[in-house]
């Protein structure tokens, strides 16, 4: 299949610091400028095992694993998720507006559009963090945060004006702001927009007390990728976890026949791979492979979220990724990532 060709034919992948001729929208707020062009520098196989089909949860777009258990949020449902290692639901909350809501899918036109989750620390507890796309406001703007020891009372901010900081330090469009996946490694927090491909890299402690206590915005770093392209047409980052405890980011891009960054379109499949932060000025692309089954064949999922199982003695990754398939359905795929 000529799409499989992508993976080992000279995969180049461009760097640019975003924006570099826009000035800063807060002088504490800064703008990384990089040019620099880089191949990545090994292979990897990303092979489907098993395919999970969820119950009664639509349109899956961001997995967490917490202990044993695992926490999933949508982007069009009123609730978000706490699920067992088989993935049988233990628990659902309502998330805040739409404690009444008796839709099972929030329409298109109000959805908060949570689209990617990651843990991260607030007042010494863990907090389960959602970020809304930020492509529709004020509908899509906000940080869903919960406190995993008190799960009903989950609050929510405006990320409006941090998001408005992103698109000046990388120069994007309103129709460009797409947030599709969040990680933290310790107190750093990495965003991944789908618009253009944009990393954006910040310090969360101080993000989030401009968020909540309006003080001076954080500096933020955004870094431009070029990613392999299927039939033509560029991906888009879909999610991100860290590597286990490792500085390094496991990242998913799907690729869509579509004529922007927003509405959905044919699915064509979708890419794995592996960032190196302590490389973001170098050579942070360490692996790019094609998401394929036992026999080789492209998935066509559209991959929406990715979290990390385990490393085995063979050097295997094992994860978990979570698909959407538009119509509200969604799977959890088991993957072998080998290098």
């Amino acid at each position: 299949m000529h799409t499989k060709l992508l993976l080992f034919a000279a995969l180049t992948i461009a760097f640019s610091g975003c924006g570099s001729e826009e000035k800063s929208a807060n002088k504490n707020a800064g703008n990384h400028r990089l040019k620099t062009t880089q191949t990545a520098s090994g292979k990897m196989k990303a092979r489907v095992e098993n395919t999970i089909a969820l119950d009664s949860i639509p349109s899956g777009s961001g997995l967490v694993r917490s202990g044993e258990n695992f926490h999933l949020i949508s982007d069009d449902s009123p609730y978000f998720f706490k699920l067992d290692a088989a993935f049988n639901v233990l628990e659902k909350n309502a998330i805040p507006r739409h404690q009444k809501t008796l839709d099972f899918r929030i329409p298109k036109s109000s959805k908060p559009d949570y689209e990617s989750a990651c843990l991260g620390k607030m007042n010494g507890e863990t907090y389960l963090l959602a970020f809304a796309s930020g492509s529709k406001s004020p509908e899509r703007d906000s940080l869903l945060v919960v406190n995993l020891n008190d799960v009903k009372n989950a609050k929510t901010y405006s990320l409006r004006p941090f998001y408005e900081l992103i698109k000046t330090q990388a120069n994007l469009t309103d129709e460009d702001i797409n947030v599709e996946g969040s990680a933290m490694i310790g107190e750093t927090l990495y965003l991944f927009n789908r618009g253009k491909n944009v990393l954006v890299q910040t310090n969360w402690p101080k993000t989030l007390a401009f968020l909540t206590q309006k003080v001076a915005a954080p500096e933020i770093k955004t870094y431009r990728l070029k990613l392999p392209q299927i039939k033509g047409i560029d991906p888009g980052f879909s999610g991100a976890c860290q590597l286990g405890n490792e500085n390094k980011i496991l990242f998913t891009a799907s690729v869509e026949n579509t004529k922007n960054w927003i509405e959905d379109g044919e699915i064509l499949g979708s890419f794995i791979g592996i960032i190196n932060v302590e490389k973001l000025t170098s050579q942070p692309l360490e692996k790019v492979a094609l998401l394929t089954n036992k026999t080789g064949q492209t998935v066509i999922e559209k991959v929406e979220s990715i979290e990390f199982l385990s490393r085995e003695p063979d050097g295997t990754l094992k994860v978990f990724c979570l698909t959407d398939d538009d119509q509200g359905g969604s799977n959890i795929l088991d993957i072998n990532l080998q290098e």
